[in-house]
């Protein structure tokens, strides 16, 4: 009866990663933290210590995916290095300093929905402050090097659309590991 309600918790929590990916929270630490839990629990029986290595792996590269990503469709956009590296500030930035102002607005949309719609709508704000701002700052960073305004927005352009590659990307990482991990311990 202990491994059943054990399996249900260990499934709910990695379900609960896909949302909290969703929500721009790191969703895959939590599917490596509750892997690890789980393995140490069951002694290594359906999370081995080589899965735990293929977790960490993809966490890595999952966690970092919207700012690499970004950063090369900056360049083919026609960035210079430096937007590259100051719209990956903003984009930090942007998701703290926009998640008051967009939170505000975007929590009372959401309430009005229902609790998933607040759900969704508190995710929000810092997805698109951090968007909002790594575009913002490439922009700006073009524009006061002296780049025409077509070419600047060009390549706040390119670092929007990054960002947004990026962001599917580790959602796409994330729905991968929790359908990997529910086969193993299901099937």
């Amino acid at each position: 009866m202990g491994l059943i309600i054990g399996n249900i918790v260990y499934a709910a929590v990695l379900l609960l990663a896909v949302l909290a990916t969703a929500l721009g929270l790191p969703g895959t630490v939590l599917v490596l933290i509750s892997s690890l839990l789980y393995a140490l629990a069951t002694k290594f029986t359906v999370v081995t210590g080589t899965t735990l290595l293929g977790l960490l792996a993809v966490t890595v590269v999952a966690e970092t995916a919207d700012n690499w990503v970004q950063a090369a469709a900056a360049k083919k956009g026609g960035a210079s290095g430096g937007a590259v590296g100051v719209a990956l500030l903003g984009g930090i930035a942007g998701a703290i300093v926009f998640w008051p102002l967009l939170g505000g607005v975007l929590t009372v949309v959401g309430l009005t929905v229902g609790p998933l719609g607040f759900l969704v709508s508190a995710g929000l704000a810092p997805f698109l402050g951090a968007l909002l701002g790594a575009t913002l700052a490439a922009y700006l960073w073009e524009r006061r090097r002296g780049t025409a305004a077509a070419q600047a927005w060009r390549a706040a352009r390119s670092t929007a659309i990054g960002r947004l590659w990026g962001t599917l990307l580790k959602m796409g990482l994330v729905v991968g590991m929790v359908a990997f991990l529910l086969a193993r311990l299901f099937w």
